[in-house]
């Protein structure tokens, strides 16, 4: 019998997109076809608002809320929850911790689903330290999808982390490239304060949400 995991996606999500919820899909039908996994939930964890003092430009947790749970109405997703754990926090709450958090609500079999840019921020000097990179991988293992002009293989096999990685190399997925990865957040807000259509970036719930309360306008 094929075993069962939980994929949680930690984030801004400012605001959610249309990629964010393809990559749930991506990463399901890739793990049960390819892994013989089941996914049976998967869950968005929106970072708390205290995370605007190292992002100016995020929006306060209850339009992001707003917006994901409009999102997974949008789609009819309703393997999809939004926890709302981390925005209820007094402080920015750091992966580790939040993943620490959600295997005692979800269980063991939790996996942290990404952009391959997370990978990437590994190396970053001062950012990650070893200990926390190995917990994630050991304890949760990672599901991460490339983005355009990225090379997660040579991060894996080539790169100053790659003695971590070749450890757990069992507990990373490397997803297939899709067109839609280079949607992003940034994204949508520079064309908002542009005012450029949105409609193919977000759900269209979420675009008449923006529209409605006028954010990121500025």
């Amino acid at each position: 019998m094929a075993s069962s995991h939980v994929l949680i996606s930690c984030g801004s999500f400012n605001p959610i997109t249309v990629m964010h919820l393809r990559m749930f899909e991506l990463a399901r039908h890739h793990l049960k076809t390819k892994k013989g996994i089941n996914v049976e939930k998967g869950v968005i964890s929106p970072t708390n608002d205290c995370y605007a003092l190292i992002k100016p430009s995020l929006s306060p947790a209850t339009h992001r809320l707003a917006m994901i749970r409009l999102a997974l109405r949008d789609v009819d997703a309703n393997w999809i929850v939004c926890d709302d754990w981390e925005t209820k926090q007094n402080e920015w709450i750091r992966t580790l911790p939040a993943l620490r958090h959600y295997s005692g609500v979800y269980g063991n079999n939790l996996k942290l689903l990404c952009g391959a840019d997370l990978l990437e921020s590994f190396l970053i000097p001062n950012l990650w330290s070893d200990e926390h990179i190995e917990e994630i991988l050991r304890d949760f293992g990672i599901v991460a999808i490339p983005r355009p002009g990225s090379n997660p293989w040579k991060l894996l096999y080539d790169s100053s982390k790659s003695h971590i990685f070749q450890q757990h190399i069992n507990q990373i997925v490397l997803l297939e490239e899709d067109r839609q990865v280079n949607i992003s957040s940034t994204m949508v807000r520079d064309a908002v304060k542009d005012g450029k259509p949105i409609e193919h970036l977000v759900h269209p719930s979420v675009e008449k949400y923006i529209r409605d309360k006028g954010l990121y306008k500025y």
